[in-house]
């Protein structure tokens, strides 16, 4: 999914912080089924309406405060990606072992050691331009060189709920 918003030109801020200000224009297309993630994001380039523009996965839950999303994204001058990341705990506890066998150290549900990339980014359209034509996929070829290239900032857990991918059983416990 493709989230656009259009930047207001007399003082180059946002109207997404304005949401009265502005119309929702949502347009969906068959990029094909065999399309990678981010071949989808360069074939809705065509339906943008400036050069930034909002992507998530659609298929996870979560509160991001899209305001600080975009204000973030707005103090790095539009000019890097920006990724959203939550620190999240094991789902199991954790055990230590000895060599022979015996738990020396019982861990229930530890924070993992590193965040998890819950999906929702903001990309300046020359970025996805520029990398597209290489056919790379966006978790494993576009985000590292991003990184790489010093082109990706996170935005730490502007949430406090996450959860993916959304089922049908979690959709009845909403």
């Amino acid at each position: 999914m493709v989230l656009l918003w259009k930047r207001s030109k007399s003082n180059n801020t946002n109207n997404l912080l304005d949401i009265k200000s502005n119309r929702i224009n949502i347009s969906l297309f068959n990029a094909g089924e065999k399309t990678s993630k981010l071949m989808r994001i360069f074939r809705s380039l065509k339906y943008t309406i400036n050069d930034d523009f909002l992507v998530t996965y659609g298929d996870d839950l979560a509160n991001v405060n899209l305001k600080k999303l975009v204000k973030k994204y707005y103090l790095l001058n539009r000019k890097k990606a920006l990724v959203t990341i939550y620190k999240k705990n094991s789902q199991y506890g954790h055990l230590i072992v000895s060599k022979k066998g015996l738990v020396k150290k019982f861990i229930e549900k530890p924070p993992h050691q590193f965040p998890i990339n819950i999906g929702f980014y903001v990309f300046p359209k020359k970025i996805i331009e520029k990398f597209t034509k290489y056919n790379y996929e966006l978790e494993d070829k576009l985000l590292p060189l991003l990184t790489k290239f010093k082109l990706l900032e996170k935005l730490i857990k502007y949430c406090a709920i996450w959860t993916a991918p959304i089922t049908t059983t979690l959709i009845g416990r909403i």
